[in-house]
């Protein structure tokens, strides 16, 4: 049996400002065995970048701000799958604002039995003071545009820098204009990790191989900027990573959906099902080498539907987390349900 004692203080208030006397919640305590860790900073964003994303309502009305936001740590120390859990005060685009930040955390991975695994962080961010603060009102600054071309896999390749050739990986992240055309200009680095490797000149120069998705003729946005996260990853190393979380620019509507659904499985009245498919995205996003990794149920022309489904979508080439998506698998299930106003299936007789 193993007696342990444990005296924590805590913040008298929560992430959204709010008082925690009187309030029920569960604390988990993990002891680490000998050698473990939990993820641990490598570098915050500095008060120079803090003010950079300050949100132009709120600088324009004297209003501070704070926000916390989720990510996961992966086994690389970068941020991953991060969202807003709570941003004060509301509607002003504070968590927005954290978000663009996310790009400028550096971590050590969270180790277990001696290996690095994923891990979980929750980050609050505090803007108080800036409000009142000599800062001028900056640019509108966009996080994960659209882009109709961005750099492919043996472009990021072949910039990994010579000065990081012994170590795995490294990041950084550029902050650029927009012009007419969608192309970038005037680029700075806003972070690198680890520094002094390269990997900020290495962002910059795939800078030129961006291009946003913009309608013809449409003036160029005005005080605009946008943020872009770069991950590299030493080409000499395996890289097995899969695609995951995806901003989709194209998929399937309802209505195609219906469709494409199985005329077997509709003259059975089966009214819903699943398609399951195994791709590899292609440079430009869309899908390719598709094939039925799974159906429910089964026999009834689900996996053929979503074989069909899977030519019409189309993802954005650049994750939000900074890698191509060209040459990577992923595995899409894709849904149907039968459109209630649609006929039954005729029996067909002799």
């Amino acid at each position: 049996m193993v007696a342990l004692a444990l005296t924590e203080r805590f913040a008298p208030n929560d992430t959204a400002g709010k008082p925690i006397e009187g309030r029920t919640f569960v604390y988990d305590a993990e002891l680490l065995a000998p050698g473990d860790r939990n993820a641990n900073w490598l570098r915050r964003p500095t008060p120079t970048s803090l003010a950079a994303v300050f949100p132009r309502r709120a600088m324009l009305e004297h209003k501070d701000g704070k926000a916390a936001i989720r990510c996961d740590v992966t086994v690389e120390g970068y941020l991953d799958r991060c969202e807003v859990r709570s941003e004060t005060p509301e509607g002003y685009g504070f968590g927005q604002a954290a978000l663009l930040l996310s790009s400028q955390f550096a971590m050590t991975p969270k180790i277990r039995n001696g290996k690095p695994v994923v891990g979980d962080v929750v980050i609050p961010i505090d803007w108080t003071g800036l409000a009142t603060a000599d800062v001028r009102p900056g640019r509108s600054v966009i996080r994960d545009p659209v882009w109709s071309v961005a750099p492919t896999s043996a472009a990021v390749d072949a910039v990994y820098p010579s000065a990081a050739a012994a170590i795995p990986a490294g990041q950084a992240a550029l902050r650029c204009r927009l012009d007419a055309e969608g192309r970038l200009y005037r680029c700075q680095v806003t972070s690198e990790s680890p520094p002094s490797k390269g990997f900020g000149a290495a962002a910059s120069k795939l800078a030129p191989s961006f291009v946003a998705a913009v309608r013809p003729g449409e003036p160029a946005p005005k005080d605009l900027l946008v943020e872009i996260p770069f991950r590299f990853r030493n080409p000499t190393a395996p890289d097995n990573n899969r695609l995951t979380d995806v901003k989709w620019v194209q998929t399937l509507s309802e209505a195609g959906a219906n469709q494409l659904y199985p005329q077997v499985a509709k003259g059975e009245g089966v009214s819903a099902g699943m398609g399951q498919v195994d791709c590899v995205a292609t440079a430009d996003g869309s899908l390719a080498d598709c094939g039925v990794a799974k159906e429910e149920p089964a026999g009834k022309g689900f996996g053929q539907a979503a074989l069909e489904a899977a030519k019409l979508m189309k993802m954005n080439p650049w994750t939000h987390t900074g890698d191509p998506v060209e040459g990577r698998q992923i595995s899409i299930p894709i849904r149907f349900k039968l459109d209630a106003s649609e006929p039954p299936a005729e029996e067909v007789r002799p």
